[in-house]
């Protein structure tokens, strides 16, 4: 399973009716730590967004060689504010904080769509911002 299945799997789930959208693939850089002398966070993801403005990031690892080992994971995030974009989001920690500047990227093993789900369901009840005017 790859980061849009398992986001696919996340919609019909019994979250569904809490998820705003459904936002990739997309390939890239997830986290720079370069300058804090750690490797970048790279990889292919997808971003599942609540309706409160929380959601996860559905990571598939790429190494250096641009390789992925098939394993997934999933790291909570919160997007930026009602007025920005939905390409503007933080990753956030355990406990649904903003992570401080260079923190590693708190994320756990998506071993199944229940561990996603967990997460979700954790979020959907934190106070946010409507995801509804943004674009």
């Amino acid at each position: 399973m790859d980061s849009m299945q398992y986001a696919a799997a996340l919609d019909l789930s019994e979250m569904g009716p809490e998820i705003f959208g459904v936002f990739g693939p997309l390939r890239g850089v997830v986290q720079s730590a370069r300058r804090f002398g750690r490797p970048d966070v790279t990889g292919r993801y997808t971003r599942v967004w609540l309706k409160n403005g929380y959601g996860v990031l559905v990571l598939e690892r790429h190494d250096a060689n641009g390789e992925w080992d098939g394993k997934l994971s999933v790291a909570p995030i919160r997007h930026g504010g009602p007025d920005m974009r939905e390409t503007t989001w933080f990753p956030v920690g355990d406990k649904f904080d903003r992570l401080a500047e260079g923190a590693p990227l708190y994320s756990v093993a998506a071993v199944n769509v229940t561990v996603g789900v967990d997460l979700l369901r954790s979020m959907s009840v934190l106070p946010g911002h409507s995801m509804r005017n943004v674009t």
